[in-house]
């Protein structure tokens, strides 16, 4: 595997970050509170926890990514 610069690393997830705000605002409607918002984050922390809690080696690392992107674009 090819090892990217930080700065590209960083620019790439924060892109990541972004299409998924955009994807998850054409998605559903605003949030309506913060106990809303604190649901919606909560869900997402333990779909990746669910991966975490499995052997390394049965990880799902792109499902990893994905869900810690969804967790940062909420």
């Amino acid at each position: 595997m090819i090892e990217l610069p930080t700065i590209t690393r960083d620019a790439i997830g924060l892109n990541r970050v972004a299409d998924e705000i955009k994807r998850a605002r054409s998605l559903h409607k605003p949030m309506n509170s913060a106990h809303e918002a604190y649901a919606v984050i909560l869900e997402e922390l333990e779909e990746f926890w669910e991966e975490v809690k499995k052997k390394r080696e049965l990880r799902d690392h792109t499902n990893m990514a994905k869900e810690l992107v969804q967790i940062a674009a909420m």
